[in-house]
């Protein structure tokens, strides 16, 4: 995972981000299709993201696309 200083300039935030990101997939992991996934992290991820969230919250911020 990365997550670009513009999303959050302080190392901090973007290792929460990373790790909410890396909680929900492995938590959703059963439901989702087989492949590869793209995740774009925006500014509002950084306000207010908790690791127990689930992964519809965590959509609001980011947007996700299948990569073919």
């Amino acid at each position: 995972l990365a997550v670009s200083r513009k999303v959050d300039p302080r190392a901090v935030g973007r290792n929460r981000i990373k790790r909410v990101l890396r909680d929900a997939t492995r938590r959703l992991g059963p439901q989702l299709a087989g492949g590869d996934y793209v995740v774009v992290a925006r500014a509002a991820a950084r306000g207010g993201v908790s690791c127990g969230c689930n992964w519809p919250a965590m959509t609001a911020p980011c947007c996700i696309s299948s990569v073919l």
